[in-house]
């Protein structure tokens, strides 16, 4: 489990996946270099609030990778699932990816929300990210499609 000594290794997680998503989609994410530092303290915060909590990959004392989980609501009366898990973060850096370690992680996240009562566990991907597959491989389902449109 996560310990506040961890933050300089999760913000390293976080800052080369922000610069990832920001190369994809610079209209829609801040560079890394801004938004890492405060989007941990955000981060932290809302696990608190949200009864969440982030589990980290360790080899030999290094973070390789994180995930965060949460518990979540939907307070809309069209929607039947009310409370779910919901995986706001999952990064495993680069260097290290292909070992297994998001598969672990992705198990943690979802032994905590077993633990926590729940039935369901949702995360969001953007287009292009490559864990998408990998995701799939995992028995997660796609649930529909995000649209944006430029307005002139």
């Amino acid at each position: 489990e996560y310990k506040s000594e961890d933050r300089k290794a999760i913000e390293r997680c976080i800052f080369e996946l922000q610069d990832e998503e920001f190369k994809r989609q610079p209209h829609y994410w801040a560079p890394a270099e801004e938004a890492t530092h405060p989007y941990y303290d955000y981060l932290v915060e809302k696990l608190k609030t949200k009864a969440g909590t982030m589990f980290v990959a360790e080899e030999s004392g290094q973070v390789l990778g994180f995930v965060a989980v949460q518990i979540d609501e939907h307070e809309s009366p069209c929607v039947v699932l009310k409370k779910y898990a919901y995986i706001p973060d999952i990064v495993v850096l680069k260097e290290f990816q292909g070992k297994g370690i998001g598969k672990s992680l992705l198990a943690k996240a979802e032994e905590f929300a077993k633990n926590s009562g729940m039935n369901f566990i949702l995360l969001d991907v953007t287009k292009g990210n490559s864990a998408i597959d990998f995701y799939k491989n995992q028995d997660w389902e796609n649930m529909g499609t995000s649209m944006e449109k430029k307005l002139n």
